[in-house]
């Protein structure tokens, strides 16, 4: 039922994709065919895919599943930025990347290697999120609004709602801010009752904790804000002047707050997320609520990891609307296991890191730094077919320990639930 989007399937498709991992997999490996077919899927495609998944280990199964979402997120940092570079965006955070890269890489920049930001014009005027949401919703077929939620309990408060079409498989929303992992998590704001006044928490599988409290729906812009403003901050967040708030850590006072231009900064580090596309149409997967009972959820959480490929002479080249094109040419499962290799050009484009709603914690963090390290992603993927005004839902999967559940929480599977909290 899930799947009735890809056409002819089996019913034990749903029991033999249980597991987590192994939905994911079922889902992003049909997306990435059906993708790379245009629609239509051979006979007997799903049922090799099935017999397939048996034989591969838990491994090779997430790596796969890894692959395919690290594609998926540099399509839509292409969408992203491509609608922005023919609207003559002035893009200051990506800006700021490509010039960040170039004082990496300075022996590659010449004149014919210049960044995208001096290849094309640029009225100076900043598109708004709305005005972003619907052009890249244009080229993906998606974007996302928050809305008031259809979930019949106080609680509830907004929702996240499709605009447009999604097929399974698709990566609906992504998880904004900083991620806090164990040997940081003293430096949460609040800790230890990290949870007081935050319900914008999202656990990924190993122990990392992303907090979407300062992202919050991200910066909504408009014709309103000086695009030179923009460019200063994003160069520079945490030499902004300074506010008079400090907020108290178990291990030592903070340093004092940056001014922010759009960032609910609760702490110095937070306010770097203004380094950041802020603008990001689908970075708001924490809004996202749990379906009440009766009702299935049509996303699945995913975590992965993110890192753009080591420098490459092909980095430095202006993005045009044929690098966009070659790099949203989707992955059959066969190559995606060389999309880096064979699409370096975009994939190592120091620009799409704008586009990677994630930092990872760190006291002093730059666009070079981020350039050059690892970061956490958690999105949410699609596993039934979305349409239009379809509110995203997805299994929250609360532990019945600490101080219990919600009373309008309600498992969506009492024995996997049993299972996973025994």
């Amino acid at each position: 039922m899930v799947l009735r989007a890809f056409g002819k399937l089996p019913n034990h498709i749903v029991s033999a994709s249980g597991e987590l991992h192994r939905r994911l997999f079922l889902f992003t490996s049909l997306h990435a065919q059906k993708q790379l077919l245009g629609g239509r899927l051979p006979d007997g495609f799903t049922e090799d895919l099935i017999e397939q998944a048996k034989t591969l280990s838990f491994e090779q199964q997430r790596h796969f599943v890894h692959q395919q979402l690290q594609q998926q997120l540099v399509d839509i940092a292409g969408s992203i930025h491509e609608s922005l570079l023919q609207a003559h965006d002035p893009r200051p955070a990506a800006t700021a990347f490509e010039q960040a890269w170039q004082q990496m890489h300075p022996q590659l920049h010449s004149s014919s290697s210049s960044s995208s930001s001096s290849s094309s014009s640029s009225s100076g005027a900043l598109l708004s999120q709305q005005q972003l949401s619907e052009l890249v919703q244009q080229r993906l077929g998606y974007s996302l609004s928050v809305q008031p939620s259809k979930v019949a309990h106080q609680e509830a408060g907004m929702g996240l709602f499709l605009q447009g079409a999604a097929l399974p498989g698709s990566l609906l929303a992504l998880f904004p801010g900083l991620v806090y992992h164990k040997p940081v998590y003293r430096r949460m704001p609040g800790y230890p009752r990290i949870d007081v006044g935050n319900p914008y928490l999202t656990a990924r599988y190993d122990h990392g904790i992303v907090d979407s409290l300062p992202w919050g729906r991200g910066w909504p812009a408009g014709s309103g804000v000086s695009a030179a403003a923009v460019a200063a901050a994003v160069a520079a967040p945490a030499s902004k002047g300074l506010i008079g708030r400090m907020v108290a850590a178990s291990d030592g006072p903070r340093k004092p707050i940056p001014e922010t231009t759009w960032v609910h900064a609760t702490t110095a580090e937070a306010a770097q997320l203004e380094m950041l596309e802020g603008r990001h149409p689908l970075a708001l997967a924490h809004f996202a609520n749990h379906p009440p009972a009766g009702a299935a959820p049509n996303a699945v959480i995913a975590n992965f990891t993110f890192k753009l490929p080591a420098a490459a002479a092909a980095a430095a080249k202006p993005s045009s609307s044929s690098d966009q094109a070659a790099m949203q040419e989707p992955k059959s499962q066969e190559s995606s296991s060389s999309s880096s290799s064979s699409s370096s050009s975009s994939s190592a484009a120091p620009w799409l890191r704008a586009y990677v709603p994630n930092i990872d914690y760190v006291e002093e963090c730059s666009q070079q730094h981020l350039l050059k390290t690892e970061v956490s992603c958690v999105g949410l993927v699609a596993v039934a077919p979305l349409q239009s005004g379809s509110e995203v839902l997805f299994n929250y999967r609360l532990s019945p320990a600490l101080l219990g559940r919600p009373a309008w929480y309600t498992p969506v599977d009492q024995n996997e639930e049993n299972m996973r909290w025994a």
